[in-house]
């Protein structure tokens, strides 16, 4: 039931989210320095909770003071009273900015043992401390924190948690676990990071909101969250984006390379054989092409079971009560088997837009001027390519 309810308040709790960070957006300047460490996806030292009864585990990463947890007791995130055994619930408040630290302790001493609050501690993909800023103007409520440097006028220097260990350690099976992730820019290393969670499919939603906006992103960074956002998806993890607008996503294949030209060609005014080769290098045709031809295999089952019944509709294999019925019968199944060629055209402009892109990038990056220190790795690269060119993707 939480299930489904849930699936009817998720564009609510969308725009709660996105007015939370608005005020942070005019302060960014300068750029992301991220923890030193890496990422931490696994570790069998582990351990689950002991607990047996499921219930629904709220683990909100950028908690600020409280507002998107007040949400959730408003069954703004899905009715409350119909989480697992009789409305059990917990809620995690992970939140960097110490100046919230007051507020979230408080919650914690209101309702023990429904509340967890890690203040003044970042959500990241592993374990270290992190220093970034904050806004220390009463006025602006101390809102904007970030990973970016000089915004605000304090600098604050805390430790991280791992978003992997901190699931590993607080869900069980059967729990319901929405995860929120408003943690301005560290999203790029954390989600990445929790698509290689070996139990991330514990996790029912993830409600994010990308900072990418921000000016110091990266093509890259925006691809390796397309690629995490994807197998999360594939894992059966519910992604709801909290912006109108996002970054290409890995279910349109047709304009992410060129965008990704694009975005190289603009930095210093390089060619558009160089921007093409510097996106080839780290964006291999095969991790792109596998998870193209995934979309595409995904729509192209539906259409044949779409299909499948049209047909046996048509052939009268369905029983029907009467003429007029097997006439609305037949018609549907002319109107489905329409629709069904359609999409499968619609399917075939969209491999072909992918493998004209690849092809126009192979055929530009010999363009690349390169120094003789370069000529091996572009070798190896330009091999490889030309080995991933000699067919078309396994659709």
């Amino acid at each position: 039931m939480f299930r489904a309810l849930v699936l009817l308040v998720a564009s609510c709790a969308a725009t709660h989210l996105r007015a939370g960070s608005n005020a942070s957006r005019s302060a960014l300047r300068a750029g992301l320095r991220r923890p030193s460490c890496t990422c931490e996806a696994n570790n069998p030292s582990w351990k689950r909770p002991t607990r047996s009864e499921p219930k629904c585990v709220f683990i909100d990463l950028g908690a600020a003071d409280g507002n998107t947890f007040d949400s959730f007791l408003a069954d703004d995130y899905g009715p409350v009273h119909n989480c697992p055994h009789g409305g059990d619930w917990e809620a995690i408040l992970v939140e960097a900015n110490p100046m919230f630290s007051k507020k979230l302790q408080a919650l914690q001493s209101n309702l023990p043992g429904k509340v967890q609050s890690l203040a003044s501690t970042a959500a990241y993909s592993c374990e270290t401390t992190t220093s970034f800023s904050i806004d220390a103007d009463a006025a602006h409520n101390y809102w904007a924190s970030s990973l970016m440097e000089n915004v605000g006028r304090r600098q604050v220097t805390v430790p991280t948690v791992n978003v992997n260990k901190l699931l590993a350690e607080s869900v069980i099976p059967g729990d319901w676990v929405m995860l929120k992730v408003d943690i301005e820019g560290a999203e790029y290393d954390v989600m990445p990071c929790l698509a290689e969670f070996k139990d991330a499919e514990l996790i029912d939603e993830i409600f994010l909101e990308e900072h990418w906006w921000f000016p110091d992103r990266t093509a890259e960074q925006n691809v390796t969250m397309i690629l995490a956002k994807d197998k999360l998806r594939s894992r059966q993890v519910q992604t709801w984006l909290q912006k109108e607008k996002a970054p290409l996503d890995a279910f349109e294949p047709r304009p992410l390379i060129p965008g990704l030209v694009e975005a190289a060609e603009a930095k210093g005014g390089k060619t558009i054989g160089r921007a093409v080769e510097e996106v080839l290098a780290w964006l291999s045709e095969e991790a792109f092409t596998e998870a193209a031809a995934s979309s595409l295999s995904e729509l192209q089952a539906q259409e044949e079971q779409l299909l499948q019944q049209a047909l046996a509709a048509s052939a009268g294999e369905v029983s029907w009560s009467s003429e007029e019925d097997r006439l609305m019968a037949a018609a549907l199944a002319a109107s489905a088997e329409q629709a069904v060629e359609q999409c499968r055209n619609h399917v075939a402009e969209e491999e072909a837009d992918l493998q004209a892109a690849l092809l126009l990038s192979r055929q530009l990056a010999p363009e690349v001027v390169v120094s003789s220190d370069d000529e091996a790795g572009l070798e190896e690269q330009q091999s490889k390519r030309r080995k991933a060119g000699s067919g078309s993707p396994a659709i």
